[in-house]
């Protein structure tokens, strides 16, 4: 009774426990499963659009490998067209129509000779064949099963060369084993320049397509073409001449979108049971199209990791909420219970509670807030530097982009850990340096403050400031915007190896006509050796790396100030900052 009585009292009607549980609960829980949904399917899709984009990469790389075989192979068309000999046959031939005569023998045996050559040095061509301006067979070497199945004086590659094109025809099943070939022809021209005949080159398309269908080593995808009739014309997963809606369902939907001529890709299972994922990829220059195809397990495996890891997450999250609500109400019973029994002492018990707990946060808040304003401003800036090169990247040379966004992004690494330096020579700062508010006022006096808040960062770095004035200059902007600046300089400064020794941190501020200059330089010391015959001073050490980031600084300066910078480095590691800016009126 004494276990029940309570939980009676916690929830003693369903009102109560819709108010009290199920209410605060999908309080916490929608969101929090919302976003939970939203990152599982962006993770899934950057898991698909990867695959897909590696795909995608490769079959670039195939298309151009098909674009430079088919070239051959019409150039060889084009060359066997105009060999001197085969225009004397076919000329010969074109004469001797209805007569009856045949081309001379030493030709044919010359044009024999250049053909048995052409195959025997080509692993792909099957056979050369002539034709003359009929159509009628003028010469054949292994062309048999072509000339019988596809009758030349109809045929696509004859009707070609008709219309003075060279190209490829086919694909043509041909012999007892309906093997693929395609057909590269072109027209051959008489000594007059006139359209003679059709000169032939037949391709085994298997081994025409070996290069583009092959897989590289550590290759994760099988490749195939298909022709303009949804047939594969050379595979790794699929025999060749196998028609490709037959495997499933799902592939005869990508079929379809393959054969439409567009960029497409999506699942689909094979005959034998084996799930893939097909990327297609238009092959331009001819009615066919190039796949890849990846096993599905090989992206649905990392999906489901996803998939599993946010339901856990979605779990544990409805348990812990549940939990704390529940724990929370239990405590809120408790009290409630003490109170009753204690009365007005209780009610000022959870009085001076609430009171003490919001004068916590309240503080933590306000410092937190005051004290890393300026090394999070510093970030901030560093990663809209990020986002500005990617957002104006052109598409020129990638590896320089890349260095650019990779030498920010240490700068961004260095400033968030120089930040708890910073944040110790804030509590020095009066209330006005976390100000983001442009206010007219001293630059010099603002640079000494920014140098004092900065202190224990050169020190560190055994850099010795000296700061001059030679007038007074005013300027609006903000403080914070100033110590901003200052410390990404300081950050120069700092960079450089103590084994260099000690460092001059000098700042000069003036004024010309309407624009205020500041000049921030860092120098290696040169160190004192002691020889024996008298003291003489060391020359500075070179330092091979840069110790400041001349676009970090240019950003901060233009978005921060509103002026302009000019950053030069010396081998040594040291460098000079000159930033202009437009003075105020007083």
């Amino acid at each position: 009774m004494d276990h029940e009585r309570p939980r009676q009292r916690l929830f003693p009607d369903i009102r109560t426990f819709f108010l009290g549980f199920l209410l605060p609960w999908l309080a916490v829980m929608v969101p929090v499963s919302a976003v939970i949904v939203l990152a599982s399917t962006s993770l899934v899709g950057a898991i698909h659009d990867t695959s897909t984009g590696a795909a995608r990469e490769s079959l670039v790389d195939r298309r151009a490998i098909l674009g430079e075989s088919i070239q051959a192979a019409k150039r060889t068309a084009y060359e066997i067209a105009h060999n001197t000999d085969v225009v004397r046959m076919v000329a010969a031939s074109n004469q001797a129509l209805g007569t009856g005569h045949a081309s001379p023998a030493d030709v044919l045996d010359a044009v024999d000779t250049y053909a048995q050559r052409l195959i025997r040095e080509i692993s792909y061509y099957e056979s050369v064949f002539y034709l003359n301006k009929s159509g009628q067979v003028v010469y054949e070497l292994g062309a048999e099963e072509l000339l019988a199945s596809v009758p030349p004086a109809s045929s696509a590659y004859h009707t070609t060369a008709m219309r003075g094109n060279v190209d490829l025809s086919g694909p043509y099943a041909i012999g007892p084993e309906r093997r693929l070939v395609v057909v590269a022809t072109s027209p051959t021209y008489d000594q007059d320049n006139r359209y003679a005949g059709t000169a032939g080159v037949i391709i085994r398309a298997s081994r025409f397509l070996a290069p583009v269908i092959a897989k590289r080593t550590g290759s994760r995808f099988s490749y195939g073409v298909v022709d303009e009739n949804g047939f594969i014309l050379a595979g790794n997963d699929l025999a060749e001449w196998t028609y490709l809606p037959d495997q499933s369902d799902s592939a005869e939907t990508l079929t379809g979108l393959i054969l439409g001529g567009q960029r497409s890709s999506g699942y689909m299972r094979l005959s034998r049971g084996q799930k893939v994922l097909a990327v297609a990829e238009p092959a331009v220059l001819r009615p066919w199209t190039l796949f890849a195809m990846l096993p599905a397990a090989q992206v649905t495996g990392p999906t489901l990791t996803a998939v599993f890891i946010s339901v856990a997450a979605a779990l544990a999250t409805g348990i812990g909420a549940g939990w704390v609500i529940l724990s929370s109400r239990q405590l809120n019973f408790k009290n409630k219970e003490l109170a009753d029994a204690l009365d007005e002492l209780g009610a000022a018990q959870n009085l001076i509670i609430q009171t003490e707990r919001s004068a916590v946060l309240g503080s933590a808040v306000a410092g937190l807030a005051h004290e890393l304003n300026t090394p999070i401003g510093v970030a901030l800036t560093s990663s809209s530097f990020v986002r500005d090169t990617v957002q104006s990247y052109d598409g020129g040379d990638p590896a320089g982009a890349l260095a650019e966004i990779g030498k920010a992004a240490d700068i961004l690494d260095g400033s968030l850990r120089r930040a708890s330096a910073v944040i110790s020579s804030f509590r020095r700062v009066s209330v006005g340096g976390g100000d983001e508010s442009p206010v007219v006022l001293e630059l010099g006096q603002a640079m000494e403050d920014a140098v004092n808040i900065l202190s224990g960062p050169l020190r560190d770095a055994d850099a010795h400031p000296v700061l001059t004035r030679d007038v007074p200059v005013y300027v609006r902007t903000s403080y914070a915007a100033i110590n901003r600046t200052v410390a990404s300089i300081v950050a120069g400064a700092a960079a450089l190896p103590s084994q260099l020794g000690p460092k001059l941190f000098q700042i000069f501020v003036s004024g010309v006509d309407e624009r205020a200059l500041v000049e921030i330089s860092l120098r290696p010391l040169p160190g004192i050796n002691q020889p024996s015959d008298g003291p003489s001073l060391a020359t500075a050490k070179r330092y091979p790396g840069k110790a400041i980031e001349a676009g970090i600084v240019k950003t901060l300066v233009e978005k921060d100030l509103g002026g302009q910078a000019l950053v030069k480095a010396s081998s040594d590691g040291g460098f000079t900052v000159t930033i202009r800016m437009e003075r105020a009126k007083v």
